[in-house]
């Protein structure tokens, strides 16, 4: 199977100086309470859980940008696929590493913070950003601007995060756990989360056809 045969080339080539940067960026930013030895209330783990979410997915253009893409006119696999087996190695070193974030959270917390604390409606923020990230990623790639994937995938997260931050109160998305409302946001962020991913597919299939495309190798 192809997408099989490129995961071990797909590993190499992967830029993943960026992304260990960013994940120990996030892991810094999420041990402050245990460094310090502050103890946050739940309101403000899950903002410091926000702020990692958003650093993690910084990497995700520098993880998803092909160099070979601008001196390849014609490669013998998809975008679709060759993306796909990117995303398969972000999934194997992001899920390990929210992990990790989510015990560097969890220590520095005391035992009533940890239970009022919503690892899953926050989980599915980050999973929601992560998608935008992609989404954004393949667009880029779709434009023709793969040597600046980078940029707009930090653009795309930046937009996302101060846009629900500032969203007003009725339509806010962004709340404290200890708001009330917060669980019926945790679907819309599930919601952002599926349209992202089914963005990401359909922006990473290239213009032409399967026909078009073996035509032009031929």
């Amino acid at each position: 199977m192809i997408f099989l045969a490129l995961l071990q080339p797909t590993a190499r080539a992967i830029g993943w100086r960026s992304g260990l940067i960013t994940a120990l960026a996030g892991a810094f930013i999420a041990a402050v309470p245990v460094l310090f030895s502050v103890e946050l209330q739940p309101d403000d783990l899950a903002t410091i859980l926000r702020m990692v979410a958003a650093t993690g997915a910084l990497s995700i253009g520098f993880l998803l940008h092909d160099g070979a893409s601008t001196i390849s006119s014609v490669v013998p696999t998809s975008r679709l696929t060759r993306n796909l087996a990117r995303v398969f190695w972000i999934g194997v070193a992001a899920i390990p590493w929210w992990i990790v974030i989510l015990l560097l959270v969890g220590f520095g917390a005391g035992a009533d913070q940890r239970e009022a604390l919503p690892l899953t409606g926050l989980t599915a923020e980050a999973l929601a950003i992560l998608g935008v990230a992609l989404a954004a990623a393949a667009g880029a790639q779709r434009l023709g601007a793969e040597e600046h994937v980078g940029l707009i995938v930090a653009m795309a997260v930046i937009v996302l995060t101060f846009g629900a931050v500032l969203l007003p109160g009725d339509m806010a998305v962004v709340l404290p756990p200890s708001d009330p409302r917060f669980a019926d946001a945790r679907i819309w962020w599930l919601l952002m989360a599926l349209f992202s991913v089914l963005a990401f597919l359909a922006l990473s299939r290239e213009w032409a056809s399967s026909k078009t495309v073996a035509r032009r190798r031929a």
